[in-house]
C-alpha cells in the first residue's frame, strides 16, 4: 500500500501534525477556516464508553452531564422533551463527544435505533453566525434537526449526502489535549483525520467543499494490503480523497470495486462516519497495545506503516494508525 501510505502521510503534515488553529473564521467567512471542534459518537451506555476511552487513551474519565431544553426546529415531529447525556474527551487534535439519548424520538435516538452505536456528527464551533454557516448545507439538501431561529447552534443532517450530521455553532471551541512532544500515553498521538465512507468520493469532496469552502482534493485509488494469513473474501480497494482542514482532516472513501470493508460498510450502514486516523510511532508496539485493550487488526500491519484496529465493542469505532 505504498501509494496510500505516501499520500496519507503527506497530507498529515498539513492537517494533523500541527496543533489546531484558533477557532476563528477567516476574512472570507469560510467554515473550513476553523478546525473541526469535535466528533460526536452516539452510545447506549455513556458511563461505560467514557471509561473505555479513558482506559484506551490514558486520559481522565470525563464528567457526564445531561443537556435539556434542547431547541428543535418547527417541523420536528419527535419528543420535544427529549434530552441527551454528553461527555467530552479532549484528544490531541480534536475532541470526542459521547452522546446517550434520553427520552423519546430525537436525532440521537433515531441514529441509535436505525444504525446502532457509532459516529454521528462533526461540529464546528466559534462561528460568527451559525445560521449563515449552515445555509449552504441546507441549500444542498440537508435537514435541520437541532436549532431554531434564535438558537446559536444548528445541526444539519447530511447523512444521505455525506454520511454525517454537521453542527454549526457560535459556542466557543472546546479545548483539545495539550500533548508533550514525545507521547506518554496513547491519547498524546495526533488524531489526524476522521474517515468517512460514502457512495462516490468525487461527489462527496465536491459537496463538502461547497458547504464549508474547503479545497477539493485529488481522488485516487490506493492498493490495500490485508493482514498476514488473511483468508477472507475482501479483494477490493477504495477511492480516497483527503480533505485538508485547519486541524483534523477528513478522509472520504468509497468502494472502488470488489468486496472490501468499505463495501461492507456501505451495505450495512449506508454513507457513514467510519473511523479515526491517528499518527503514531512504534507502530507494532501500538498495535500490540490496542490488541491488549481488546482491539483486533482488520487491514495492514506494523511493517506496512498503516493498520486498522477494530475497537467497536468498547470505543464504538475503529482506529486507523499511520506511521512506522
Amino acid at each position: 500500500m505504498k501509494r496510500l501510505l505516501t499520500g496519507v502521510l503527506g497530507v498529515l503534515v498539513a492537517v494533523g501534525v500541527a496543533l489546531p488553529l484558533s477557532a476563528e473564521q477567516g476574512a472570507d467567512g469560510k467554515v473550513a477556516d476553523i478546525p473541526i471542534d469535535h466528533v460526536g459518537i452516539v452510545v447506549r451506555d455513556i458511563d461505560a464508553v467514557a471509561q473505555a476511552y479513558a482506559d484506551v487513551f490514558g486520559v481522565d474519565v470525563p464528567a457526564v452531564q445531561e443537556e435539556q431544553n434542547i431547541t428543535f426546529p418547527a417541523d420536528f415531529d419527535g419528543d420535544r422533551d427529549a434530552s441527551v447525556k454528553t461527555a467530552l474527551i479532549p484528544l490531541n487534535g480534536v475532541s470526542v463527544e459521547l452522546l446517550q439519548p434520553v427520552g423519546g424520538a430525537s436525532p440521537w435516538r433515531d441514529h441509535l435505533d436505525k444504525y446502532g452505536e457509532g459516529m454521528h456528527h462533526i461540529s464546528y464551533h466559534g462561528l460568527a453566525d451559525a445560521h449563515a454557516a449552515a445555509a449552504k448545507a441546507i441549500e444542498k439538501g440537508g435537514k435541520v434537526v437541532v436549532g431554531g431561529p434564535e438558537a446559536t447552534t444548528v445541526m444539519v443532517d447530511l447523512r444521505e449526502q455525506l454520511g454525517m450530521t454537521i453542527g454549526f455553532s457560535e459556542l466557543p471551541a472546546n479545548p483539545t489535549r495539550q500533548a508533550p512532544a514525545e507521547p506518554a500515553v496513547f491519547g498524546d498521538n495526533v488524531v489526524s483525520y476522521t474517515s468517512v465512507v460514502v457512495h462516490d468520493t468525487n461527489e462527496a469532496v465536491a459537496l463538502f467543499g461547497e458547504i464549508t469552502g474547503a479545497a477539493v482534493p485529488n481522488v485516487f485509488e490506493p492498493q490495500i494490503s490485508y493482514p498476514e494469513g488473511y483468508t477472507g473474501e475482501w479483494t477490493g480497494s477504495p477511492s480516497l480523497g483527503m480533505v485538508a482542514l485547519g486541524g483534523m482532516g477528513l478522509a472520504f472513501t468509497a468502494p472502488a470495486g470488489g468486496s472490501s470493508p468499505w463495501q461492507d460498510s456501505i451495505d450495512q450502514q449506508g454513507a457513514n462516519l467510519h473511523h479515526f486516523g491517528i499518527l503514531v510511532s512504534g507502530h507494532q508496539q501500538q498495535i500490540d497495545y490496542l490488541a491488549g485493550k481488546g482491539g483486533s487488526i482488520v487491514i495492514g500491519g506494523g511493517t506496512m506503516g498503516y493498520s486498522w484496529m477494530d475497537l467497536t465493542s468498547s470505543l464504538k469505532t475503529l482506529i486507523e494508525m499511520n506511521g512506522q
